[in-house]
């Protein structure tokens, strides 16, 4: 492996009702409480909760084994709002890993405290509120 930069565009940010909408392409996604902010009233992502990744993030995000889990930690108001940026397969797992790695997303487990990857910078462009931009992610093995 190598040093390598990510620059996925994020897009979203995408509603339950809106799952339809998301690109069935290879990528990462990120999952956000939403809630009303406070001077505006108008939704927005609130906190980070889970970060995966798939060939079909579509299909990951419609029928996710731990949708509940997202679901349980919604207070009244809250809804859940989902951010894809497409990314081919060869690099996806890595900068999934990198996301969860340098935000530590309350619902994910791998890649919290290891990263077995390479040097890893990412920049992010498009939706990217509550992401850290750019960042870089160094080898960090158990």
């Amino acid at each position: 492996m190598s040093d390598i930069l990510l620059s996925p565009e994020m897009l979203g940010y995408f509603t339950e009702d809106d799952l339809r909408e998301v690109p069935d392409d290879s990528g990462v996604y990120c999952v956000f409480k939403a809630g009303s902010d406070q001077k505006s009233g108008e939704m927005q992502p609130q906190k980070l909760v889970y970060v995966g990744e798939g060939r079909d993030v579509r299909s990951c995000l419609m029928h996710h084994e731990d949708k509940e889990r997202w679901h349980a930690g919604l207070e009244e108001g809250q809804a859940l709002w989902f951010s894809v940026g497409l990314c081919g397969h060869a690099q996806r797992e890595r900068l999934a890993a990198a996301l969860v790695h340098r935000h530590k997303p309350l619902l994910n487990r791998q890649y919290i405290d290891t990263f077995p990857f390479d040097r890893t910078v990412v920049h992010l462009m498009g939706k990217k509120d509550l992401l850290m931009n750019p960042f870089t992610v160094d080898r960090k093995d158990s």
